[in-house]
């Protein structure tokens, strides 16, 4: 608290007034330098009078030119003004006449805002005053006690963050052997979960084998009863294509033997029933064949 003092007090250090006596030194220079400016135009002018009196030329003397017209300085024309800051300001007394001789720092005229000026730099001074006095009462420490209480401020708040610091570290502690305790607990959940499903795979594994097992089985046994069908049917054909078999050659002696009666019952060697029974044999004999390749 009482460095901060120390440097904010630092700025009075600096004279407000110091803009003031710019202003006051530089309306002084510009008035000082427009007086001798003019002084010398004046001196200039009555010596070029004295001097053309003194000397007058042949053609002056014998001829005179009468005209209308105006003069022009052969240089440029230099404008003088006072500073912005002295606007507004008048000369309330002249301190010297045409023709007088000025010296530097010389007081050629009085503005009529000396006076308020003058005040106020009076006052700046004095406040300039004022605050190095209290700057120097704070280096001498007067301010001691201040500085003392701040001091226990700064104790007491260091204590109360030492009590907050251990408190929110207690709390970290407490949450933290809490967070243990419940990782703890799901990792032993996890832990008979996978017991669990290590029980119910080695289960279904043994179901699988099992299945997998009595599946091999009944396709045996569908194996071998297929190949007992297959062979049945294998001599079921083979029995029904001897059966056609022999049902054909009984066809061909009947259509042979029934050839032969028709001719014998042409030349009337057979009766005509012998004949029909002989046709009917063939009939029943291909009707036989029909049956059996169907």
């Amino acid at each position: 608290m009482g460095k901060e003092s120390k440097v904010k007090d630092k700025s009075f250090l600096k004279p407000p007034g110091r803009g003031i006596l710019g202003l006051l030194v530089a309306a002084t220079l510009i008035t000082t330098g427009v007086g001798f400016w003019q002084v010398s135009q004046v001196r200039k002018a009555q010596e070029l009078k004295v001097a053309a009196t003194a000397n007058p030329t042949p053609a002056a003397t014998r001829n005179s030119v009468t005209a209308l017209g105006r003069l022009t300085p052969q240089g440029e024309v230099i404008k003088l003004s006072a500073p912005s800051a002295s606007e507004g300001a008048r000369i309330e007394q002249l301190k010297v006449e045409e023709g007088d001789r000025v010296t530097q720092g010389q007081i050629i005229a009085i503005l009529d805002t000396r006076d308020r000026l003058q005040a106020a730099l009076l006052q700046a001074e004095k406040e300039v005053k004022v605050k190095q006095a209290e700057l120097a009462k704070i280096q001498a420490g007067a301010k001691t006690g201040e500085i003392g209480a701040q001091q226990a401020e700064v104790a007491k708040s260091q204590v109360q963050v030492q009590r907050e610091t251990e408190a929110e570290q207690a709390n970290v502690a407490r949450l933290e052997a809490q967070m243990r305790r419940e990782i703890e607990a799901e990792q032993a959940n996890v832990a008979k979960f996978e017991a669990q499903l290590q029980r119910e795979t080695e289960a279904e594994r043994a179901n699988l084998a099992k299945w997998e097992a009595q599946l091999q089985r009944e396709t045996e046994v569908q194996q071998a009863k297929l190949a007992r069908l297959q062979a049945q049917v294998r001599g079921e054909i083979a029995s029904q294509n001897a059966t056609i078999d022999r049902l054909k050659a009984e066809l061909a002696n009947a259509e042979a033997e029934e050839k032969r009666n028709k001719e014998l019952s042409e030349t009337g060697a057979i009766s005509a029933s012998a004949y029909d029974t002989k046709r009917l044999a063939v009939e029943t004999a291909r009707q036989k064949v029909k049956e059996a390749e169907a």
